[in-house]
């Protein structure tokens, strides 16, 4: 039989997907990747850039911007509903209802923007030449795994401000700038370099490209898996720190 926190993750996650609006969906996993491809193609017409590089890169942000859109409204639609307490009152809910409803985000993202960019490399009749075709699927599950706990630090961490739409919003350039995933690193100033190297879509674009062109991707595996490790246990944590709130210090902010 299984546990109730094993139980409460897959029902979470039907009633995640159930719930998802279409234009959600079609907004962060159709238009925003489209729109982030294009600008890239445009600005860097004429010049040396591979364009299935700009593609892969704005598919990375369109999971990107997905996983914020999701998170952001995860639990505030339980707090609309009136349903969160009775998720933060059971013993095993929370942990399980929230990473059912960023795996569902997750993936909920990572179909339409995978689809997106397929159909944009055939419209635009841009070849995608892989080395390691194995690998390079690896690296792609690899991204939307990655995306989970991100959503869950992200949904958690809304819950402990008024303004979670304000700060999903102010998150979403920056990370496009500084993780590599939009502007090269190269042209970033060398003092603000390594702090691309704390996000594990900065290591899932050198994937794609090694996995493509066929270099070594030993040191890029293992700065994603440390990456996604550390993400998590900042996930963790905020799941901590929100049953604390809500248990204990009675101030969580559900207004």
């Amino acid at each position: 039989m299984s546990s109730p926190a094993v139980r409460a993750l897959g029902a979470s996650a039907r009633v995640q997907f159930r719930n998802t609006p279409a234009v959600h969906v079609v907004v962060s996993g159709v238009l925003q990747p489209l729109a982030f491809a294009v600008v890239a193609l445009l600005a860097d017409r004429g010049t040396s850039a591979d364009p299935a590089t700009l593609v892969l890169g704005a598919g990375l942000l369109g999971l990107w911007s997905s996983v914020l859109w999701q998170a952001s409204f995860a639990l505030r639609t339980e707090v609309w509903q009136g349903t969160l307490a009775g998720i933060l009152s059971r013993p095993a809910g929370f942990a399980g209802v929230l990473l059912g409803k960023s795996a569902v985000g997750a993936v909920c993202g990572a179909v339409p923007v995978t689809l997106t960019c397929a159909l944009l490399l055939v419209v635009l009749r841009v070849p995608l030449p892989v080395a390691h075709p194995v690998e390079f699927v690896v690296a792609a599950v690899s991204a939307v795994v990655a995306a989970v706990p991100l959503s869950v630090l992200l949904a958690s961490s809304f819950l402990l401000t008024r303004s979670a739409a304000r700060l999903s919003e102010n998150l979403a350039y920056p990370v496009f700038i500084l993780s590599g995933m939009f502007v090269p690193l190269g042209v970033l100033p060398g003092w603000l370099r390594p702090v691309a190297s704390v996000f594990p879509y900065r290591w899932s674009a050198d994937l794609f490209t090694a996995t493509r062109l066929g270099g070594r991707t030993g040191p890029d595996w293992l700065w994603f898996a440390v990456t996604a490790a550390g993400w998590s246990a900042l996930a963790a944590a905020a799941v901590a720190a929100v049953l604390h709130r809500a248990r204990r210090a009675g101030t969580l902010e559900l207004g």
